[in-house]
């Protein structure tokens, strides 16, 4: 008889006549065992003898994670037992923990924004201010904010023309990041020739400094029904509300614990590497490795 598999992982047994150095015939079953390695490196089928036991494959193996062993359900309750012998076609499932994310900086451990922090620092995308400390509790300028979006967009890009800005330094470290931003309209400054990169960046600025990013790189912001509005919807800028509304839609911000979103407060590192987290997760830009939880 053949093997008949469905798209699934249904295997049916394989029966063999193998003929006998005598010239008889010797009716032997083999059973197909399947390798599911569920996310990590292919693992090739075994065929083994009814009644057979097999050596267990050599380990696959994903970025980010340590394999834990071959187990019987796809939940990965119970391992197989290489001993046992073998009755029936089987699928193995490949089990995974997850390694720690890199531990980057001295001032965050136990923070609740961590884990973020840690992985878009695995990145690239962020850096610390120094002396191994990040600082997650510091306000975000807005020129650390503008030089963030260049390093997960911006990267590799030809230079830009120099922004039109006064108050901003010629080779500051920021200096590219904010001529890529303007010329490609993510930013536009509190008027010609102020943008103010030292300030701290307020939460509605984020907010549409997220959403024009969002357009410009195609990034599908999800719309999660209805706007709850906040206790302090009339203090958000008209040229933020749509954004701001945008981030609650798509989960991205949900406001202060009061019902507030507090708009012209500033946005701390912290919070920064929490909303850039859900971003890139949205993006599709996060390797498994730096996934959070």
């Amino acid at each position: 008889t053949l093997t008949v598999s469905d798209s699934g992982a249904n295997t049916a047994s394989i029966a063999l006549t193998v003929a006998s150095s005598g010239g008889g015939r010797d009716d032997t079953t083999y059973y197909t065992v399947k390798f599911d390695s569920q996310g990590g490196s292919a693992v090739g089928d075994k065929s083994v003898v009814s009644g057979g036991t097999f050596t267990e494959p050599a380990s696959p193996t994903r970025e980010g994670y340590t394999f834990s062993g071959w187990y019987t359900d796809k939940g990965c309750t119970s391992k197989h037992d290489f001993t046992a012998s073998v009755t029936k076609a089987l699928t193995l499932y490949a089990g995974w923990e997850k390694n720690p994310l890199p531990d980057l900086f001295t001032d965050d451990n136990g923070h609740w924004a961590e884990d973020y922090i840690n992985s878009l620092g695995g990145q690239g995308y962020i850096s610390g201010m120094g002396n191994g400390k990040y600082t997650p509790d510091a306000p975000l300028t807005r020129a650390q904010f503008v030089q963030i979006l260049y390093n997960v967009w911006g990267e590799g890009d030809a230079a830009s023309p120099a922004d039109p800005f006064t108050d901003t330094a010629l080779g500051a470290w920021y200096e590219k990041a904010l001529n890529w931003a303007y010329a490609g309209g993510l930013i536009s400054g509190y008027s010609a020739e102020s943008f103010g990169p030292n300030d701290p960046l307020t939460r509605e600025q984020m907010a549409l400094l997220i959403v024009r990013a969002a357009g410009k790189f195609e990034i599908d912001l999800p719309d999660g029904g209805d706007k709850t509005a906040f206790s302090d919807d009339k203090d958000i800028a008209v040229w933020a509300y749509e954004a701001v509304y945008a981030m609650q839609k798509a989960g991205i911000i949900g406001g202060r614990p009061d019902g507030s979103f507090d708009p012209q407060g500033t946005l701390t590192r912290g919070e920064m590497a929490k909303v850039m987290y859900y971003v890139l997760e949205l993006a599709g830009m996060t390797g498994d490795e730096y996934k959070v939880g």
